[in-house]
């Protein structure tokens, strides 16, 4: 079974917010020009059913999953084409939420 939530940067110019569970659900989207081989600073929080997704300190969507939200799980970076590095991965987590940071190449 596939459970997540991703922060991606898309071919079609946009940045969206995705669930996987029982298929994928964009729970956001916007217009974000961003460049192929260019560094970008991610951060995921996730604090009970509230998501607040931001890139390079902007942040870019805060919404709640209304819909089976997902309260566990792991982190991980993925890369459907191209490459990825990063310099540093944070994972935090308290007693509120969890909070993922990363910077991709």
């Amino acid at each position: 079974m596939r459970r997540y939530y991703a922060l991606l940067l898309c071919t079609d110019g946009k940045a969206r917010l995705v669930k996987a569970l029982d298929g994928d659900t964009v729970l956001a989207e916007t217009d974000f020009a961003w460049e192929f081989g260019g560094t970008y600073e991610f951060s995921l929080q996730v604090a009970g059913r509230h998501l607040e997704a931001s890139i390079n300190g902007q942040v870019l969507f805060s919404v709640d999953d209304t819909h089976r939200p997902l309260t566990g799980g792991g982190v991980a970076l993925v890369c459907e084409e191209g490459c990825i590095s990063s310099d540093a991965v944070t994972v935090q987590s308290d007693n509120t939420g969890a909070q993922m940071e990363g910077v991709k190449r």
